[in-house]
This record gives C-alpha cells, structure tokens and sequence, in this order.
C-alpha cells in the first residue's frame, strides 16, 4: 500500500490522529475511510469538499456522495456454496441473526446457490434480544449462543457444511461442536469468511475461509480516490470486489461420501497430493477394482477418480500461490510436476488463467 502511495507521490495522514474535527491548517487532497457518510468524520470531509472513498462491507444509499469499494457478499455466498457442493456435502447450513441484518445478502446467495447445486440448506435465525434475556451470572452471551447451535445440531442431517459470517465466529463453531461430540470436520464442516491469517492457523482447527481479496479492495479503493482527486465523474459509485478464492485448511478438507471404498481413496489421494498418483495405484490402495471405484466416485461426487484427484492439486497449488511467496516453478514441483508448462497448463484449465496472473489477482479486482 505504501508503495502505491508513492508511486502517486501522495503523503499520508493518518486521520486517526486527530479527533473528529480535522485541523483547518492541513490542506487533504482525498481521504480513504472505513465510516459511513453519516459519521461525523465523512461528514466533516464532505463538507470541506475533499474527495473521499468508502472501504466497507456493505452498499449504502449515500454512496452516490462518498464512493464506496466494498466485499461482494453476493459472490462470497455462491462460493462458499460450490466450496460444499465439490466436496460432496448435500446440507448445508448458515448462522445469522434474526432479522438477517447486514448479512442478509450473504445468506440468501449461499442458500440459492445451495439450491441450485441440488443441496438443501438450513439456516439458524438467533434472536439477539431472546439470548440476552437468557445471559445470568454463570451463562454469558456466547454460553446461551452455543446451547442453541447444540440443540439446532441435533435436528439437521450430517455431514453438514457450515458458513460462518466471519473468522472468529467459524473458530468458536468448531469449540461447540467439539463439546457437542461432533467430528471437525466429518460431521460438520466449519468455513469461515475473512481468511484472517491468525485466526484461521490458530484456531483449535485450523479454519478454511474465504479470501475477500482485501488487497484488490485497497487497491481498486487507491484507483477510484486518484481518479476523483484528478476530477473524473465515476460511472459506478458502489464497486463490488469478488472474493479471491476458499482457502483450504483442516476445518473443511474432507469429501463427504458415503461409499467407504471412495473415502479411503480420497484419503489416500489428499495425503499423496504431492505424488503425482496413477488411477491403478489408487485403486490398489483401496483393494477394489477400478471399475467398482469409478462408479462409486461418479455416484458420490459427480467426477471420476482422476478428475478428483488432479482438481484437488489445483485447488492446493492456487492455495500456495496466495499463501506463499513460493515461484511457481517450486509450487509445480512440490505437486509433483516434472515439467512447469504441464502444471501451467492443468492450471490454466482448471482456472482459466495462467498461475502467475492468478496470483497477482488481475481477474479479481472488479
């Protein structure tokens, strides 16, 4: 970020230094906030005339006067349903309050994606008044929260993937079902939103999350403030950005199968990612006959044995591109790969980009 400013020759002020009343002496050229346009700092930016761009999570009717780049929680939604869907899960269930809030638009694209993908999707509306009325000495707001996840639990089906509205709530899910004697992820599937690096590797299961791609946030935010410094009239005042990906950690890497013959193979494929297998070595693991095997995968999760297994590389080498600063030569031999053009290619097919462009995000800033 502080490259891109200088790149622009800017110099930064951070506002947070002053109070709510900016100081008369200081000229701003373009202030980028986090408040609404109705707190008294945008207010007091506003008034001054001084071009200012939104980051937040959400469209506001006054962004018409204050731009705004913001999380597209209608592409999060489609993508934390189709993360389920892949892996094989057919009920999938989400946490929200109750009226949905600010969420709403998040739930109601996971359930309809949900649906669209042949699974059934159940949602816990928690009334935030109902659970307070509950909170004694003893039971805290999150003690009450949790009795009504444990008895929600016990009426849905399993396996069950689970949407959490952010990180720390996913982390917290995984401690309940945990207390409830329920497997992480076997018997529910925990996803979270946000892919806070501490969180979701500190969490008691590592945490799967969704990358809402928050450098392409800053960045598009950084663009959209010179242009209006520059004088520009914005065709579009509210800028959606999608997510980048589902990055995959314990919390959800299981396939929820029930033929034990394509368990065990999936198994075996997600722990020898790196061996480049044969369909005949994987199926000599399992002791069945290729043919038997071959049904049962079509039947449990709509791909073939190889499909399978060459589509979970793919997804752990887009994992790597964004969580490392490994080149794409070392994530192409650590898969396996004898030949980088054979990796960028699978890549390629799999994505529809080459591993590189992937990485630096170019098809996910608008």
């Amino acid at each position: 970020m502080l490259e891109r400013f200088a790149e622009l020759r800017w110099q930064v002020v951070d506002l947070n230094a002053f109070t709510l009343r900016l100081p008369a002496e200081v000229r701003f050229s373009g202030a980028l906030v986090k408040c609404l346009p109705t707190d008294e700092l945008a207010k007091n930016l506003l008034g001054r005339g001084i071009p200012t761009v939104r980051l937040g999570r959400l469209p506001n009717p006054d962004d018409h006067r204050m731009p705004a780049v913001i999380t597209d929680h209608t592409a999060v939604g489609r993508m934390a349903a189709e993360h389920f869907a892949q892996r094989g899960f057919k009920h999938l269930a989400a946490v929200g309050s109750d009226p949905l809030g600010d969420l709403r638009q998040l739930y109601e694209s996971f359930q309809k994606r949900a649906e669209e993908l042949g699974c059934q999707c159940h949602l816990l509306k928690l009334k935030e008044k109902e659970i307070k009325s509950k909170v004694t000495a003893d039971r805290n707001f999150h003690d009450v929260q949790k009795q009504y996840m444990h008895e929600w639990w016990r009426t849905l089906p399993r396996p069950l993937g689970l949407l959490a509205g952010n990180d720390m709530a996913a982390h917290r899910y995984c401690q309940w079902a945990l207390q409830a004697n329920l497997r992480v992820p076997e018997d529910i599937a925990v996803l979270g939103l946000g892919n806070t690096a501490l969180t979701c590797e500190g969490a008691v299961i590592p945490l799967s999350s969704v990358d809402t791609n928050e450098s392409a946030i800053l960045d598009t935010a950084i663009e959209t403030l010179r242009r209006l410094i520059a004088g520009e009239r914005l065709a579009q005042t509210t800028i959606p950005i999608a997510p980048r990906s589902v990055i995959t950690r314990r919390s959800t890497d299981v396939l929820a199968a029930s033929n034990p013959h394509v368990v065990k193979a999936l198994r075996f494929m997600w722990d020898h990612i790196r061996d480049n297998l044969s369909v005949d070595q994987i199926t000599q693991h399992v002791d069945v006959s290729r043919r038997t095997l071959e049904v049962g995968f079509q039947r449990n999760i709509g791909r073939g044995i190889n499909a399978e297994y060459q589509r979970r590389r793919m997804e752990k080498g887009r994992d790597l591109l964004l969580q490392t600063d490994w080149s794409v030569s070392q994530i192409a031999d650590f898969l396996g790969f004898t030949e980088l053009k054979y990796f960028s290619k699978a890549f390629r097919d799999a994505y529809g980009t080459s591993p590189m462009r992937y990485r630096l995000g170019t098809l996910h800033t608008r």
